[in-house]
C-alpha cells in the first residue's frame, strides 16, 4: 500500500506529468492481490493535501478485497461458460458423426440404450429385459 499525503512534497514521487493531468496532492494506492500476486492496483486520490485516516485506508483496502473476488469470479464464470461451449461443441460433432446415439432410459429404466445403439444391464435386473446375443455369446457375431 502507499499512501502519500502530499505528491508535490515527496522527493521519491515520480510521476510528475500524471500529478499535473490529474491536479491531485494526496494519493492512497492499494495492491488488488490474487493469491499473494498483485493483478492491479485501486487509486484514490484527492486535488488538497488531506491525508486518508486510517479508517479510510482500511475501507479503500476492504474496497480493493471485494474487487480481487469480483474480477476472480468473473474469470471463472468465462472459464466455465469456454468450457461448456467445448463441451457443446465437442458433442454436436460427435452427434453428427454418428459417434454418440445418446444414453436413453426406457420404461422405468427397465432398457438401456448407450454408445452405439448397445443395452446395458440395469443394476437390478427385470424379467423382461433381455440381453443382447454377442453378451451371453462371445463367439455370435453382431449384426
Amino acid at each position: 500500500m502507499v499512501h502519500i499525503p502530499d505528491v508535490l512534497a515527496d522527493s521519491e514521487y515520480n510521476q510528475p506529468e500524471a500529478q499535473t493531468l490529474g491536479r491531485w496532492r494526496t494519493m492512497l494506492g492499494v495492491p488488488l492481490l490474487r493469491e499473494g500476486k498483485p493483478i492491479g492496483a485501486l487509486t484514490v486520490t484527492r486535488s488538497m493535501v488531506r491525508p486518508f485516516t486510517d479508517k479510510q485506508i482500511e475501507l479503500i483496502a476492504a474496497f480493493a478485497d471485494q474487487a480481487v473476488i469480483a474480477i476472480e469470479n468473473v474469470r471463472l464464470f468465462d472459464e466455465v461458460q469456454s468450457r461448456t461451449r467445448d463441451l457443446s461443441e465437442a458433442l454436436d460433432q460427435q452427434t453428427a458423426t454418428g459417434g454418440f446415439q445418446g444414453a436413453v432410459v426406457g420404461d422405468h429404466g427397465r432398457s438401456l440404450t448407450g454408445f452405439r445403439g448397445t443395452k446395458v444391464r440395469p443394476r437390478s435386473p427385470r424379467s423382461d429385459w433381455t440381453e443382447p446375443d454377442h453378451a451371453t455369446n462371445p463367439l455370435k457375431t453382431r449384426c
